[in-house]
């Protein structure tokens, strides 16, 4: 779960919630359906890995959709670890 600590832009409004150890498992959770097959590519996600800055596994996507937001909670079940980044814009889940 993020907590916020005041108003601005969504980088560092927050406070460190997760362990880097606990969001590499949360994106390797991820990797493996990603190495499996090219579906989640077919579904617009570009690429995915551990965001430090924002505290966050981040899932990069061509543009973001429900369909795109319940396939990554399939896998990533604490949906509190997750950012998309659509162009240069940071969204939380």
């Amino acid at each position: 779960m993020w907590y916020k600590s005041g108003c601005g832009n969504y980088t560092g409004d927050y406070q460190v919630k997760y362990t880097y150890k606990e969001l590499a498992a949360a994106d390797e959770q991820l990797n493996e359906e990603w190495i499996k097959s090219d579906r989640l590519v077919k579904m617009g996600i570009i690429g995915h890995g551990v965001d430090e800055e924002n505290n966050a596994v981040l899932i990069v996507v061509q543009d973001l959709n429900d369909e795109i937001r319940s396939e990554i909670a399939k896998y990533i079940s604490d949906t509190d670890e997750i950012v998309f980044e659509v162009g240069e814009k940071i969204i939380p889940y």
